[in-house]
């Protein structure tokens, strides 16, 4: 699909709906799928629905910088609205916002489709509202060149009004949300259309837009941008303090590449729209699903998906008939949710269990001895990625974790029965169950624990108190009780399902803290035998014997 351009991987996602040009036209992807007929072979297409590029060049993402909670794209991005009164939280500055004001790495533009901040290659769109605030400049200028009569006067001024009585992109009900965005809409074309037929307009604006950029009176001119930037959806912050603050979710710990809630049936329609005509054409004969883990609901996305490629009915449990595989990592003794309907793994497991084959039993002692000696540790890998797990949860994730955590407490604090922990208390269990987990995620859907999950979960618990014995084992206990849906009774329905949101955004993240923390780190620390050192293995594994390989 279309890619931020140049991308090397094309996982920075800016158009599903669309195939990326750089790579060829849709001509000549035919012609791909036809040669590949001719040598009886079919096409398995790799698909991202986890997340998007938070990129200038995503119009989905740039429609929802500009308009807000009334885009129509407001429900596309998995955002935590609430935490910072409807704005969305954007890491983007190489220093804090202050100083990135006074040095003026801000500047002001005017484009064919209106104003825009500029910030090295970041390119922002300005709420329709805030216009005005500009216009407010210009409209003096004509005034003293043109008087109050001038047809230019009067159409800018009449624009100006019409910005003023826009309402609010805040707490917006749906019907009033679709309202005003097309009322934003028709003066925002009105605005495009006067500017581009008057020269006079055009150059009155460039000369104030050129006050926004002036190097003279610097803190007069930075109070002018911060107040423009104020009134703007986004809340511009430096990247290496605002990982603490983040309200929308992320691809792992990679800032620009945002979640998309693919859980919403018309998310899920207008991100596959492209995938699902290339399969009704017979151009792709299979899909590879990444980052599987990364979903709200992977059974009930995968049930989705089949039904809409053959048809058949949607959330149940079904026989796969799509040619469907999943990058799911299996750790340990875990093994495939046998309700998902997929073909099987991409393979990580296969490839374990092979390698395994090329293990010698008493080799791997020798080698246990001699990496002992020389490392003067006999520590165990387990422990080596609880530990690196955890130092990733509190680094990389900690802006995640401290949500959760107030979340948690919140719903703590609405019963007696557990408002004995403080929110610190609660947010480092958490943390700990977290690093303890052994595979990459549960799979709670309803508010009851499943039998698949509940011994990975205990055991969670039980290697956090292992190690971290000065952590509060009631909190943990408390946690645990809670992750097996074992609640108080006098929780109503509602806190029931408030726990249940709770567990599914956990669940969401238990997955990038295991890549990171294991894949990326412990992996990286722990080299006993590297060629164990792979994606779900245990690098403290020995030998398998060909018996137990053909099992």
């Amino acid at each position: 699909m279309k890619a931020r351009k140049g991308s090397s991987h094309g996982y920075d996602v800016t158009d599903p709906t669309r195939l990326n040009q750089e790579l060829g036209a849709e001509t000549d992807f035919d012609t791909l799928v036809r040669e590949l007929r001719n040598h009886k072979m079919g096409l398995l297409l790799d698909i991202v629905p986890n997340h998007m590029a938070a990129s200038p060049e995503n119009p989905w993402w740039m429609d929802l910088m500009e308009n807000g909670l009334c885009s129509p794209y407001a429900s596309f991005f998995d955002i935590d609205w609430d935490a910072f009164d409807n704005r969305i939280l954007l890491p983007i500055l190489t220093r804090p916002y202050e100083k990135a004001l006074e040095n003026q790495e801000l500047t002001l533009t005017l484009e064919d489709a209106g104003f825009f901040v500029q910030y090295g290659g970041y390119r922002l769109p300005l709420d329709l509202k805030s216009y005005r605030l500009i216009l407010s400049h210009c409209l003096d200028d004509l005034y003293k060149s043109l008087g109050s009569t001038h047809r230019d006067f009067q159409e800018l001024n009449q624009l100006r009004e019409a910005m003023e009585h826009l309402s609010s992109i805040a707490n917006l009900n749906p019907e009033e949300a679709g309202r005003e965005y097309r009322d934003r809409q028709a003066v925002k074309e009105s605005f495009l259309y006067i500017v581009k037929a008057s020269p006079r307009i055009r150059t009155a604006l460039l000369q104030n837009i050129s006050v926004f950029n002036s190097k003279k009176e610097k803190a007069k001119i930075s109070e002018l941008m911060h107040n423009l930037l104020e009134q703007q959806v986004y809340r511009l912050a430096y990247w290496k303090t605002a990982r603490e603050h983040l309200n929308y979710r992320r691809f792992f710990d990679i800032d620009d590449l945002i979640g998309v809630r693919v859980e919403e049936p018309q998310v899920f329609e207008a991100t596959h729209s492209l995938i699902f005509r290339l399969v009704r054409e017979g151009k792709v004969s299979g899909l590879r699903i990444d980052h599987i883990d990364g979903l709200n609901d992977p059974l009930q996305y995968l049930c989705r998906l089949q039904h809409y490629l053959v048809q058949q009915e949607e959330e149940t449990s079904i026989h796969p008939s799509f040619y469907i595989l999943v990058e799911k990592i299996l750790a340990g003794d875990e093994t495939l949710p046998k309700e998902w309907p997929v073909f099987g793994t991409t393979g990580y497991d296969f490839l374990n269990t092979v390698n395994s084959l090329f293990v010698d039993e008493k080799g791997i002692q020798t080698l246990d001895r001699a990496y002992c000696h020389f490392t003067g540790s006999e520590v165990a890998f387990k422990d080596v990625a609880y530990q690196e797990k955890r130092q990733v949860a509190k680094e990389l994730f900690l802006g995640e974790m401290n949500s959760l955590g107030y979340h948690l407490a919140c719903l703590a604090q609405q019963n007696w029965y557990i408002t004995d922990f403080s929110l610190e208390e609660l947010t480092k269990a958490l943390i700990e169950i977290t690093a303890g987990l052994l595979i990459y995620r549960t799979y709670a859907r309803t508010l009851k624990a499943s039998l698949r999950d509940r011994p990975y979960l205990e055991r969670a618990v039980q290697e956090a108190k292992e190690q971290n014995p000065a952590l509060e084992p009631a909190a943990l206990d408390l946690l645990k009780r809670m992750f097996l849906f074992d609640l108080p009774s006098t929780f109503s329905r509602e806190q029931r399902e408030a726990w249940l949101h709770f567990m599914l955004r956990w669940q969401q993240l238990t997955g990038a803290i295991a890549a990171k923390g294991v894949e990326d780190t412990a992996l990286y620390t722990y080299t006993r035998l590297v060629s164990l050192n792979e994606v779900g293995a245990d690098p403290m594994s020995t030998n398998l014997s060909v018996e137990e390989f053909r099992r």
